[in-house]
């Protein structure tokens, strides 16, 4: 009488064909709480409170996993802020050593032409420069 009670209650534990496929990850609690709802053991009070239970579970679990994709997304999105400073930072200063190279080129054109024609007069030298004063490095009179 005993085994045939325990092969019943097996039987009613066993999932059918359709709940394989339909929820794989169900784990054991909840496959039970399912069975037994089924088997209708359970008095209605107590399956509104394990039901209670259940949503409460689900909606920490919904709250956690928002919780880490909210932190991903945030750690994404400094980490892409990160990398469009450090890249702008990398253009300005490219720029900037550009700019220091053709000042210094300019500094070294002024001081030759000076060196060349000693007494010329700042007008002979707007040619290179359209009309800024060379004086600062230039050693003529």
């Amino acid at each position: 009488m005993r085994a045939a009670t325990i092969e019943a209650e097996e039987a009613v534990l066993r999932p059918p064909t359709w709940w394989a496929w339909c929820l794989p990850g169900l784990d054991k609690r909840a496959y039970l709480f399912v069975c037994a709802l089924q088997a209708g053991t359970m008095n209605q009070q107590a399956r509104a409170k394990q039901i209670q239970q259940m949503v409460n579970f689900m909606k920490l679990e919904a709250r956690d996993k928002a919780n880490e994709i909210r932190v991903k997304t945030d750690h994404d999105c400094v980490v892409e802020h990160q990398k469009l400073v450090f890249a702008a930072k990398k253009k300005l200063e490219a720029e900037f050593a550009k700019r220091e190279k053709n000042l210094e080129v300019q500094k070294r054109v002024y001081v030759r032409v000076c060196e060349r024609e000693p007494r010329a007069s700042p007008q002979s030298h707007s040619t290179l420069d359209a009309g800024k004063s060379h004086k600062v490095s230039c050693k003529c009179g």
